[in-house]
C-alpha cells in the first residue's frame, strides 16, 4: 500500500473504532436506522440528503457547493452491499462531506449502502445518475488486492425457466391410487443437474439455479401438480452451450416424468443478458486504485469468478455507465483505508476536484 493510503489508515484507525464496531454489530438487525445514524455521525455538523428504502438500502445525496466548472455535470453513484465496502464508504462519506464546498456546483455524489433484502427493486435509487461504480469484497481476490474485469464479464446471461409436472392426486392413506408428480419432480432435477455437470466442458460456464419449488397445500394429500422454477446461467446468448443444454433440459422433463406415469412441461422466460464494466469507467476505476495502492495491488484472476457478484451489478446499472472492482476480503484498517481513498480518488478524477 502506497504512503498515502498507509496515512490515512492511521488515521482510520484513531477515530470513530466504538462507532464503526457499533454500526456493523446493528447492521443486520435495523440497517437503514443504522445507517442514517452512522451518515450523520460521519458528517458531523454538515447537513445530508439521506432517504431510506427499505426493499434497496440507504441513499446519501452530497450536492456540490463549490465553484461552477465548464464542461459536462457528472453524478457518480458509489455502491457499497457488503461490511467492509459499507465500512469504507462511511469512511469516504466522511471526507466527502466535510469537504463538500470543493465538490464544483453542478456536479454530485450519491453514495448508495445496498442492505435491503429485494435488491432488485431499485425504483429512485438511480434517478439521475451518469455513472455507477463498485467496489464489492470476495474471496475469489487475494487479501487487499483488487481485480477490475475488462474483457471478462462481471454477469451471465440469465434464462428463467419453470418446469411442471403433472401427476394424479389422491389422499395419503392411499397413494396406490395416485401418481405423485413431486417424486417425477425430483427426479427430473437430478437428471438436469447430472445432465450439466457430466454434459459441460469445463472450459465453457454453465450454471443450472432452481430457486423455487412448489406442490400441494396439505399434509395428507399426494398434489395432481408439482412445480419448479429457477435460472439457467450461461456467458453468450443462443450459442452452441446454451442450445444444448437448452435442449437437454426439454428431454429430460418430457422423458423423466413419462417414465414415472406422469406429464411434464418446461417454458422458458425472457432473457436478461450478460453485463460487462463500462471501458472508460473501469479505466478511470483502475487508475483509482492503483493511485491509491499502487500498480502490485491490481490483479487478474481466471474463470467465473467475475461472475460471482450474480445480477446484482447488472440491475444497479439498468443502462447507466458503470464499473465494478473485485476487493479481496478483509476488515483491517489498511485495506478498508485503500477502498475509502480509492472513492475518494475516484471522486476527484470523475467531478475534477480535489478532497483532502
Amino acid at each position: 500500500m502506497q504512503a498515502s493510503a498507509s496515512k490515512f489508515a492511521k488515521l482510520l484507525a484513531a477515530k470513530h473504532p466504538q462507532d464503526l464496531s457499533k454500526i456493523l454489530s446493528s447492521l443486520q438487525t435495523a440497517p437503514e436506522a443504522t445507517l442514517e445514524s452512522a451518515l450523520r455521525l460521519f458528517s458531523g455538523s454538515v447537513p445530508l440528503s439521506v432517504k431510506s428504502y427499505p426493499a434497496a438500502g440507504v441513499v446519501c445525496d452530497l450536492a456540490g457547493t463549490g465553484p461552477t466548472t465548464p464542461g459536462s455535470k457528472r453524478h457518480l453513484g458509489l455502491v457499497a452491499a457488503d461490511f467492509m465496502s459499507i465500512r469504507a464508504l462511511l469512511v469516504a462519506a466522511e471526507v466527502l462531506a466535510r469537504d463538500r464546498p470543493n465538490l464544483p456546483a453542478g456536479h454530485a455524489v450519491r453514495l448508495i449502502f445496498l442492505t435491503g433484502r429485494a435488491r432488485s427493486d431499485l425504483a429512485g435509487v438511480l434517478d439521475g445518475l451518469s455513472e455507477i461504480y463498485w467496489l464489492s469484497a470476495t474471496r475469489a481476490v487475494p487479501e487487499g488486492k483488487f481485480c477490475v474485469p475488462v474483457h471478462a464479464p462481471i454477469t451471465p446471461v440469465v434464462l428463467p425457466f419453470t418446469i411442471s409436472v403433472e401427476g394424479k392426486g389422491t389422499h395419503g392413506a392411499y397413494p396406490e391410487l395416485g401418481i405423485d408428480p413431486i417424486s417425477a419432480l425430483c427426479q427430473a432435477h437430478s437428471a438436469i443437474q447430472s445432465a450439466l455437470a457430466l454434459g459441460t466442458c469445463r472450459r465453457d460456464f454453465a450454471m443450472c439455479n432452481v430457486t423455487r419449488m412448489h406442490a400441494g397445500s396439505a399434509v395428507n394429500v399426494i398434489p395432481s401438480k408439482a412445480e419448479m422454477g429457477g435460472e439457467l446461467l450461461t456467458l453468450q446468448s443462443g450459442d452452441e452451450v446454451q442450445k444444448t443444454i437448452k435442449r437437454k433440459m426439454e428431454k429430460i422433463v418430457e422423458m423423466v416424468p413419462k417414465g414415472m406415469d406422469c406429464a411434464g412441461t418446461i417454458s422458458f422466460g425472457v432473457e436478461v443478458q450478460k453485463v460487462e464494466n463500462a471501458k472508460a469507467q473501469a479505466e478511470v476505476l483502475r487508475e483509482a486504485i492503483v493511485d491509491v495502492a499502487g500498480k502490485e495491488a491490481v490483479v487478474d484472476i481466471e474463470g467465473d469468478a467475475t461472475l460471482q457478484i450474480g445480477v446484482k451489478f447488472g440491475l444497479m446499472q439498468k443502462g447507466v455507465q458503470g464499473a465494478v472492482a473485485l476487493v479481496g476480503q478483509s476488515l483491517k484498517d489498511d485495506t478498508v483505508a485503500a477502498l475509502a481513498l480509492t472513492w475518494i480518488r475516484l471522486a476527484e478524477r470523475r467531478l475534477e476536484c480535489t478532497f483532502a
